[in-house]
């Protein structure tokens, strides 16, 4: 790890990391100097993850409970999105234990939060309470069953047949069909609490459950535009290829919590549905089968990795790389490539899109400007899009 690395880990400022190897740090109370080991590159310096776990063993000697090791900080943080669990701010991040240290003494993620500095102290406060966090845990962990937010509740990825129940929770829930998968929103029932939010995860058919996100009222300014629900796409796991199908789900979410009052979400589901969104709205207690939220968009059968690439050429041509370090052509190879392993799994080798998709393909020169690329680049999205919409 570097420098930046390292800091993120351990929720310091790069110059104490810097200064930890230099000079050392003191340990909490015996104020014993310590330093970080690490090894000189260039301007920066290569941190090993044990001499990071070292160094926290030494701290969490002298203050037993606040320095849980690297391997955990990394799965809270990639849990999060590094973001405050509670308030999503980007504020460093601390890393909070839901059952009290000194009730049980562990370093268990599964029990734990990464929080921002001002969520721990309300929770110090006694203004989150445990009921509420663990409520904020399960939005990672997974709905209803608690179950792991990459496997399906039967323990397994999709191998179980059409009449497997994905869900039987007691409370109302939202069904939102996708071409991979599902989002299901759970909380949506309207609720005077104030730090009521509106929860969703993701279900991909051939993964199971991924990861969710929520919704609370105070977000709304940053959920406006699809270019902000990309960021809660990409927390849920959602394919590429797939987030345009899903964008109504997230401005859903924000309808059904933009209320002070109890209302018809049976109504609403269904207004939605009338209107030609894929979406199923289930009572408490009521299963979710697989058999009924499957197969919403068979002319996309098969089409998942072609229309992420579609996404992610998208994506290429709309950024500006004027300040950007990564090689564009290089990215341009690499798309042009697996277009090509992609095209020919899908259509066949002898299909004749591919005729076209391969001239164009075979056109591509390193050499290229950005800008050259980019009108390369639109050129191969129109015929990869063409050939799927005549398939």
């Amino acid at each position: 790890m570097n420098l930046k690395e390292t800091a993120g880990l351990l929720g310091w400022k790069r110059e104490l990391v810097e200064s930890a190897i230099e000079q050392g740090i003191e340990t909490p109370s015996k104020k014993s100097l310590i330093k970080l080991v690490a090894t000189r590159q260039g301007s920066d310096y290569d941190i090993r993850e044990e001499d990071v776990d070292a160094l926290l063993a030494a701290f969490e000697k002298e203050d037993p409970g606040r320095n849980p090791p690297v391997s955990v900080r990394r799965e809270l943080l990639v849990e999060s999105g590094y973001q405050c669990s509670i308030c999503e701010s980007d504020s460093p991040l601390q890393f909070h234990h839901i059952v009290d240290w000194a009730k049980l003494k562990h370093h268990d993620p599964k029990h734990m939060l990464a929080v921002c500095g001002s969520c721990h102290n309300k929770i110090g406060l006694g203004q989150i309470d445990t009921k509420a966090q663990k409520q904020f845990k399960a939005r990672f962990t997974g709905p209803g069953q608690q179950q792991s937010a990459t496997s399906s509740p039967s323990g397994s990825a999709r191998q179980s047949a059409p009449s497997q129940i994905l869900n039987q929770s007691e409370t109302e829930r939202v069904v939102w069909c996708l071409p991979r998968g599902f989002l299901m929103m759970e909380d949506v029932a309207f609720d005077d609490n104030p730090s009521w939010c509106v929860v969703i995860h993701y279900y991909h058919f051939g993964d199971g459950w991924r990861t969710g996100t929520h919704f609370h009222k105070s977000y709304a300014n940053s959920w406006r535009y699809s270019t902000d629900l990309e960021v809660q796409c990409r927390k849920v796991g959602l394919p590429l290829g797939d987030r345009p199908y899903a964008y109504g789900a997230f401005y859903l979410m924000q309808e059904l919590r933009d209320t002070d009052k109890h209302i018809d979400v049976r109504q609403i589901v269904e207004a939605h549905a009338n209107g030609g969104d894929f979406v199923i709205y289930y009572e408490p207690s009521k299963p979710i089968f697989l058999s009924e939220i499957d197969n919403k968009y068979p002319h996309l059968k098969d089409t998942g990795e072609l229309r992420d690439l579609i996404e992610e050429m998208e994506k290429f041509i709309d950024t500006d790389f004027s300040q950007a370090v990564i090689s564009t052509s290089e990215r341009g190879f690499s798309i042009a490539h697996r277009v090509i392993v992609e095209a020919t799994k899908f259509f066949g080798a002898s299909h004749p899109s591919m005729n076209f998709i391969k001239a164009v393909v075979a056109d591509y020169d390193r050499k290229w400007s950005t800008d050259k690329i980019k009108e390369w680049m639109e050129q191969l999205k129109s015929v990869v899009s063409e050939a799927l919409g005549s398939f």
